[in-house]
């Protein structure tokens, strides 16, 4: 099939930011594998999210990860350096240092230098406030190639409230400013709902970012976190075409799909999981299901047992979080009631489900 301009456009600019900041020895690495992944239909890991620590200087409306905290032990350098070599059995591509604000976590200096950003892609996904132009340059020299933050309106009252803070907007834009002063490339995300996709507000919001020489990343709203329930703001109906056709008439714009790297759809498991700071491991940050722990089992094992589960087999065509509705009436919505979070798959998928309807939304 032809791809379109849009996505021709979109494609580029995702080389684009592998090829920026340059470093020959991950360019070489990103393009034999992701090559690899072509020819030999090899199955690859795309990005494995690390959230390193969940204290935030923020309080977001809509935030997932308060839920997901604990006085737990967690992880360790050693803990992360050994994530780092299990991965390679996944022949992964890229880490995403998140949290919480992980700009607060002491060992962020150490932990990028052990993710070896010579051969992976290396983001840190930031609230922005604390990233002065001196620690953008330091993580641009430790190499780090990408910043991703977020901004909710183009309007600095309305973000404002939503995250919390008088001073969010602000330091969102000072934020790009110094990242892309330091050399890094820039990616910022914004929650899509229902209620404002189809909004003007939306779509002066793509082209402000766009503005400030950014790609605009699509959120899409899941009712987990602070959104628990809410069934008003997840997508809906003919949502997902209507977000098609934005994408089409602003092709710096993308969901976690168009990244693919061995196909285009969720990637949840397939080619990205989720690692909590006491090493548990998730499909993406908002299915709260463990399926197991970086401390006593192995990465690639766990991995598989993820690709087997039935709602995240074989790219399914929407974002199973936040657009699978019999997931989540059946799961997500019930794993409140189930013990801490994360809940142990196993008590998860106890219950048994109808496999035609556990596809029925893909």
């Amino acid at each position: 099939m032809a791809l379109k301009r849009s996505d021709m456009i979109r494609h580029g600019l995702f080389i684009y930011y592998t090829l920026k900041p340059f470093r020959f020895s991950l360019v070489k690495h990103q393009v034999m594998n992701r090559m690899e992944s072509l020819v030999k239909k090899k199955q690859g890991m795309r990005i494995i999210d690390l959230a390193v620590s969940y204290q935030c200087n923020l309080a977001c409306a809509h935030c997932s990860t308060g839920l997901l905290n604990k006085e737990r032990g967690v992880l360790s350098l050693d803990d992360y350096r050994n994530i780092v070599k299990q991965a390679e059995s996944l022949d992964n591509l890229s880490f995403n240092i998140t949290g919480g604000e992980p700009l607060l976590w002491p060992g962020l200096y150490d932990l990028i230098p052990a993710l070896k950003p010579g051969k992976h892609y290396i983001s840190i996904q930031t609230n922005g406030m604390l990233l002065s132009k001196e620690k953008a340059d330091t993580l641009a020299r430790l190499g780090v190639n990408c910043i991703t933050t977020s901004l909710d309106s183009p309007y600095r009252d309305v973000h404002n409230r939503f995250r919390g803070s008088k001073h969010s907007y602000d330091g969102v834009m000072h934020a790009v400013r110094h990242a892309k002063k330091a050399g890094m490339q820039v990616l910022v995300g914004t929650t899509v709902t229902h209620d404002n996709l189809r909004s003007k507000e939306l779509e002066s919001m793509i082209r402000l970012v766009n503005g400030l020489g950014a790609i605009c990343l699509f959120n899409l709203a899941v009712p987990c976190g602070n959104w628990t329930g809410n069934r008003h703001v997840i997508l809906k109906g003919s949502d997902r075409e209507y977000l098609q056709q934005l994408m089409d008439r602003f092709p710096a714009t993308s969901t976690d799909h168009e990244p693919g790297r061995n196909g285009k759809g969720c990637p949840a498991a397939m080619e990205k999981i989720y690692i909590t700071p006491y090493g548990d491991i998730l499909p993406c940050p908002f299915m709260h299901i463990s399926f197991g722990n970086v401390r006593t089992g192995k990465l690639k094992d766990v991995v598989m047992k993820m690709r087997n589960n039935p709602y995240l087999k074989g790219y399914p065509g929407i974002c199973v979080a936040a657009e699978d509705h019999h997931f989540q009436r059946e799961v997500l919505s019930r794993l409140p009631d189930m013990g801490d979070l994360p809940v142990d798959y196993q008590t998860v998928f106890d219950h048994k489900t109808d496999g035609d309807k556990c596809n029925e939304h893909k």
